[in-house]
């Protein structure tokens, strides 16, 4: 089951539910709040592949001290 973000509508925070993709755009309550006006927020996800042509834990020069883009490795700048 895929982990969705839904944002508060009264206190503006984010929660995460573990949902089954049929149940995704019914609202959850705010974990921060109790507010049961949620909605579904946009989020993005990272993949890990195969070889990108760099390598892996390479440092990266736009995001030093994180182990790589995004914190995982390999730089793609």
């Amino acid at each position: 089951m895929p982990i969705y973000e839904y944002t508060c509508k009264k206190c503006h925070k984010t929660t995460e539910a573990l949902r089954k993709i049929a149940d995704a755009d019914e609202g959850v309550a705010c974990e921060h709040c109790g507010s049961a006006q949620t909605q579904r927020a946009h989020s993005v996800f990272a993949a890990v592949g195969g070889d990108s042509g760099s390598a892996q834990g390479e440092a990266c020069p736009m995001n030093p001290g994180r182990g790589g883009c995004c914190g995982g490795g390999g730089c793609m700048h």
